[in-house]
C-alpha cells in the first residue's frame, strides 16, 4: 500500500510539474504573441515614417529649386533695376540743360535750403 501511495505521490508530483510546464509554456506563447504584435506596430510606424521622410526630402528639394529659381529672378531684376536707373540718370542729364533755367534754379534752391 505503502508503495502504491508513493507511486501515485510521485504521479502527482509530476502531473503538478507537467501542469505547470503547460501552464509556463502558454504564457510564453501568448507573451510571444504581444511581441509579435508589438514589432508589427514598429514595423507599420517605421514603414509610415519612411514614408513621411521621403515626401519631406522631395518637399525640400522642391523648395530648394523653388528658391534657386527666385534667385535668379531677383537677380535680374535687380540688374534690370540698376540699368533703368543708370538710364534714368543719363536721360535726367540730358533733359536738364534743355529745361534750362528753370531746372537748376530749382535745384540750386533746393541745394541751399
Amino acid at each position: 500500500a505503502k508503495r502504491d501511495q508513493r507511486a501515485n505521490e510521485n504521479e502527482d508530483r509530476r502531473c503538478s510539474a507537467c501542469l505547470a510546464a503547460t501552464k509556463r509554456s502558454m504564457e510564453l506563447e501568448e507573451a510571444l504573441a504581444q511581441e509579435r504584435k508589438a514589432v508589427q506596430a514598429l514595423q507599420a510606424a517605421q514603414k509610415q515614417h519612411e514614408i513621411e521622410h521621403r515626401r519631406m526630402t522631395s518637399q525640400v528639394e522642391a523648395d530648394a529649386a523653388t528658391i534657386s529659381e527666385l534667385q535668379q529672378q531677383i537677380t535680374e531684376l535687380h540688374k534690370r533695376l540698376r540699368n533703368a536707373l543708370v538710364h534714368n540718370s543719363r536721360v535726367e542729364q540730358e533733359i536738364a540743360p534743355q529745361l534750362g533755367d528753370d531746372t537748376q534754379g530749382s535745384g540750386g534752391s533746393a541745394q541751399e535750403n
